[in-house]
Formats: C-alpha cells, sequence, structure tokens
C-alpha cells in the first residue's frame, strides 16, 4: 500500500496508464520493468509465485515508488491478506462469476465495518512502525481493489458489482470472456464485443475505474484507450523476453525462427 495513491492521482489525471505482468519469481524482473511502466501486475493467478516470492517483488518495485497490484488465485482470501499485509498496493480478483464473489472479494481488502479484513499487517505498516490506528483507515481509503470481469454471468450482474461499496473497478479479462460466451479465442465475435462496450459504458458512468487484461501490441492497446478503458496490462515478463530474443536472432541471422 505504499504508492496506490501513486496510480490514483495517475488515474485522476486522465491516464491511461500501462501495466506489466510479472510471473517469474526473481524479483529483479519487477526492478527492470518498473522503471518503463506505470504499473507491475504480478500474476499469481497463472504463475506458481508464493505470497513470499510476491513480497520480493513488491519490495523491489518500492525501490522506484511503482505501484503494484497482485491478481490473486481464484476466489483466494486467505492469499489477499497475505499480500495486502505485505505492502501489496491492490488486488485484482479474477474469474468472478457472480456479486456475491465480488463482494467477498472486495471484503478481504476492507477492514471493519467496510469488510472483513483481518488486523495484523506487517511490511504495509512498516513492520509496527507506522501507528497502528492510523494504518486501517488509510487501507480503508488507498487499497485498491478490482474484480475482473471475464465471465458472462458477471456482466449480467454488473450493476449489483459496480454498487458494491469500496469498489476501486473492474478488469475486463477478453480471453475468458470469449469463453463464457461459447467462442473462446474469438473476442471480436459480436456477443463479447457488446459484452466489452456494456462494460466499459457503465463502470465509467458509475465513476469506477475500468481497466483490462491484453498483450503487447501498441494497436490494440491504443484501441482499448479509444474505448473508454483506463489502464492496461500490456503483456509480461516471459512474453517480452522471447519476443526480443526473437527479434534479435532474426536480424542477425536474416531468417524468421
Amino acid at each position: 500500500m505504499l504508492n496506490a495513491h501513486v496510480f490514483r492521482e495517475k488515474i485522476a489525471a486522465g491516464g491511461p496508464l500501462l501495466a506489466a505482468g510479472v510471473t517469474l519469481a526473481d524479483p529483479v524482473v519487477t526492478e527492470v520493468l518498473s522503471r518503463w511502466v506505470d504499473l507491475i501486475w504480478i500474476d499469481a493467478e497463472h504463475g506458481p509465485l508464493t505470497s513470499h516470492q510476491v513480497q520480493g517483488h513488491l519490495q523491489a518495485a518500492s525501490v522506484r515508488g511503482c505501484p503494484v497490484v497482485v491478481r490473486v488465485p481464484t476466489g483466494d482470501v486467505g492469499f489477499v491478506k497475505h499480500v495486502l499485509d505485505a505492502g501489496a498496493d491492490g488486488i485484482v480478483a479474477p474469474q468472478v462469476r457472480a456479486s456475491e464473489e465480488a463482494r467477498r472479494m472486495v471484503a478481504a481488502c476492507r477492514y471493519p465495518p467496510l469488510g472483513a479484513r483481518g488486523f495484523g499487517p506487517r511490511r504495509a505498516a512498516d513492520y509496527g512502525q507506522a501507528r497502528g490506528i492510523d494504518y486501517p483507515a488509510r487501507a480503508n481509503t488507498e487499497v485498491l481493489a478490482f474484480v475482473m470481469l471475464e465471465d458472462r454471468g458477471a456482466v449480467a450482474e454488473l450493476d449489483a458489482i459496480l454498487a458494491i461499496p469500496g469498489l476501486d473497478g473492474v478488469v475486463i479479462g477478453p480471453a475468458d470472456l470469449s469463453a463464457s460466451f461459447g467462442v473462446i479465442g474469438q473476442i471480436d465475435h459480436p456477443e463479447v464485443q457488446a459484452a466489452i462496450d456494456t462494460v466499459i459504458t457503465r463502470t465509467r458512468e458509475r465513476g469506477k475505474i475500468v481497466g483490462v487484461g491484453g498483450g503487447d501490441d501498441p494497436g490494440a492497446a491504443r484501441a482499448w484507450f479509444a474505448r473508454g478503458v483506463q489502464w492496461m496490462q500490456i503483456g509480461g515478463d516471459f512474453g517480452y523476453l522471447a519476443t526480443h530474443v526473437r527479434r534479435v536472432v532474426e536480424a542477425i541471422r536474416g531468417v524468421a525462427v
């Protein structure tokens, strides 16, 4: 929660914000990437990261003052507690299918009476050096709580989700959303596109923040921002490695590999 205010200030200034995805364990990855982006997106859903490894990434990002959100394993409220106490600036809850799931995940990010987060911050409260009475109020104001809309059921309950107290916004997951419509991988399918438009429009109308998980294609990113998305995950660490080394090898050899 050390730099959540940086994210909020940039969003308020109009954005758009770019987030680099992190799945590899070594915190050097975050130390390198955080120089260039507005936000680090740690993926503990698809990446095999432990909460201890996540803490290493949080420490690396704090050196550059870069905010960090953590996409937690599906519905894992316990993991939410671990990474927030370790100092994560926010949570992205994946695979939300209904408003009650969203409500439970948001509650895990907020202390009572706003939520159900258990008190016991470690790094987030400067290892006990921050005044304890001040931390819960600050955390309830600053910690970022996002849920991913990647299921048609969640889109159907969008208004109920956006009405959840303490929710900062939603993140669109286009690939899984297409799968929920029975057209996996067909993000341009009319039904999927209509759902995406609905999410962006209603979220912005309610004054909430809308993000999207995506790849590293600049044209696609610009198109998302033109539609009203405010921040975007633009690919991730292993993809950056693979893409760059392929380009270098192809340039040297003069042939595609």
